[in-house]
């Protein structure tokens, strides 16, 4: 699975708030007010994402290539050194001659447009506007001639859409697609009104969308899941999106996230929409995160090697618990100091087989050892080990990336049965479900990382999406909608899932 686009520094910028089509789905129409936005305020968007070290600007709408100064804003996008400028577009504009050649002379390099349907009945059923079919086709067709813009769609998942998804996107391929964007329906704007409409059974059509991935995998083109649920891949999961698109998702939201975590303002989408909401969990936990910080709970903080310079920091709350991933922290002068001050509980996240107790310092109490390749291979000596000095737990990790799943993991459920074979199973584990350790409860471990507090105290958004996405971010079966305790099991950590599959794991057993 290539990663790159969902690592890909983009900053999206927003042209305009009026559309010339009005699609059933629109999941903009609450912003729309037929405005256009200020040049100079979109050219001082664009500044501050190359500020950020963005390196692609991706310009959108409501539709674009309204703007008056459309051409001119391409044409600075280059000038402040923005490597790749895509536009998100319904194409219309595109079919009036000359549109696509003065958009790529200012500089565009790939132009996205959103086509839904092949059929030009359910095309215009979707998007409200005669004669949008024509136009869009005409306009893909102008500019997939042009050399030097690559040309990819989107497509919507709707109950108009996925009979004949296949079909569809081997004709656009044929006319020089470069990739497919395939879109899950998100609860907002037009697309919540009209929710009967939009949204489909989708365990029920998940073979077609599995069938038109397979498709492009055979053909060689490029196709993204977008906001796709996990499950719908159980036997495919190769075509599971990647958690690092998160930040794209949070980063559209900046706003009413900031508020959820540092002022507890709950998002006013809260409730029957998030059912169908495709970033739902992770607000979820954000909001226990927010209280939690709120209510001045005494956290476990986690710190390692990458944020250990932030234990002198503001934590919100007096810690009672320092979790270490690295035994050499314990040299850091400012950790001394820290340790020095207070009367504070060590734990160490152990990542390699255990041969003796004297590698563990006595300042630890508890040592968490990690399930994966190289401890799997000394289950039989793991008690032994650490003798009764040490309290001894297990604990599957989650892993920021898919390859550092594949490198560094063992399938679960393959442990699992070595594991019951060693008998050690009085140790306690941590994050792996009761499916496969047949225990009455799934203890977590959410210890925070020090890295998701300010010096000021408050939660960084930022690094909290990422401790979130490497963590804490997990995904269950299908299967699993039949377990009765499925609203209470957090499920696997979905890199590796994509690692080694759904189908080793006894979900709903």
């Amino acid at each position: 699975m290539n990663e790159y686009n969902s690592e890909n520094k983009k900053h999206w910028v927003r042209l305009t708030r009026v559309c010339n089509n009005n699609c059933l789905f629109c999941l903009d129409a609450d912003e729309q007010d037929g405005s256009y936005e200020p040049t100079e305020s979109i050219l001082a968007l664009l500044r501050e994402g190359r500020a950020r070290k963005f390196d692609q600007a991706v310009l959108s709408g409501g539709e674009p290539t309204l703007h008056p100064d459309f051409f001119a804003i391409v044409s600075e996008t280059k000038k402040m050194g923005y490597k790749r400028t895509q536009i998100i577009t319904n194409g219309r504009m595109f079919s009036y001659a000359g549109f696509a050649e003065r958009a790529v002379a200012a500089g565009l390099d790939e132009a996205t447009f959103s086509l839904h349907a092949g059929d030009p009945y359910d095309f215009e059923a979707l998007t409200r506007t005669p004669g949008s079919y024509d136009e869009a086709l005409k306009g893909f067709m102008r500019a997939a001639k042009l050399s030097g813009l690559a040309v990819s769609v989107d497509i919507l998942l709707t109950g108009r859409t996925i009979h004949g998804l296949t079909g569809w996107i081997k004709k656009m391929s044929d006319l020089g697609a470069s990739e497919f964007d395939i879109l899950y329906p998100i609860p907002f704007g037009e697309a919540w009104k009209h929710k009967n409409d939009v949204f489909f059974d989708l365990e029920e059509r998940a073979k077609d969308i599995v069938k038109a991935f397979e498709f492009c995998e055979e053909r060689g083109v490029k196709a993204w899941s977008n906001r796709i649920p996990a499950r719908v891949f159980e036997g495919a999961e190769r075509f599971i999106q990647s958690p690092l698109k998160l930040r794209v998702e949070v980063e559209a939201k900046r706003g009413m996230f900031e508020a959820l975590a540092n002022r507890g303002v709950e998002p006013p989408c809260s409730g029957e929409r998030c059912a169908l909401c495709h970033v739902a969990d992770f607000c979820r936990s954000l909001m226990k995160f927010s209280d939690a910080v709120a209510s001045k709970k005494s956290f476990s903080i986690l710190i390692t090697k990458n944020n250990v310079d932030r234990i002198g920091w503001s934590f919100p709350s007096e810690t009672e618990t320092i979790v270490i991933d690295s035994l050499g922290i314990l040299e850091n002068e400012q950790m001394k100091r820290y340790f020095s001050k207070r009367d504070i509980r060590i734990e160490a996240l152990v990542e390699k087989p255990l041969k003796n107790h004297q590698g563990i310092p006595d300042i630890i109490s508890t040592v968490y050892l990690e399930i994966n390749r190289e401890t799997a291979k000394n289950l039989s000596n793991i008690r032994s080990a650490l003798l009764d000095k040490v309290e001894l737990k297990m604990i599957m990790r989650g892993r920021a990336t898919l390859e550092e799943a594949v490198e560094k993991d063992v399938p679960i459920a393959d442990f699992m049965q070595e594991y019951l074979r060693s008998g050690n199973m009085e140790i306690e584990m941590l994050n792996v479900p009761r499916c496969l350790t047949g225990r009455a409860e799934t203890p977590v471990f959410d210890a925070a990382p020090a890295n998701v507090f300010k010096n000021s105290g408050e939660i960084d958004l930022d690094e909290y999406v990422g401790c979130y996405m490497a963590n804490w971010m997990s995904v269950k079966s299908a299967r699993c909608a039949g377990c009765g305790h499925y609203a209470d099991c957090p499920g696997i950590h979905i890199n590796h899932v994509r690692a080694f599959g759904f189908s080793n794991i006894p979900f709903g057993i």
